[in-house]
């Protein structure tokens, strides 16, 4: 769920984050390491979606969806 419509759908969910990981991470998809470069060139204050904040209708849609592309 790292990607652009869930960050923008949840945009009130992000928050400061005091510091943040700079290191890429491994195995993520292309549009997943594009958000997280995205991530990076923000405002300290707008770096991090809590995603515990994040629907559980969201959540559940995600994972059927990417049940059916797989």
């Amino acid at each position: 769920m790292m990607n652009r419509e869930t960050l923008d759908t949840f945009s009130w969910a992000v928050v400061a984050e005091k510091r943040s990981c700079e290191a890429e991470p491994e195995n993520l998809s292309s549009e997943e390491m594009k958000l997280f470069r995205y991530m990076l060139e923000q405002p300290n204050e707008k770096r991090r979606l809590e995603q515990e904040r994040i629907s559980q209708d969201h959540i559940n849609s995600s994972i059927q969806q990417w049940i059916n592309d797989h």
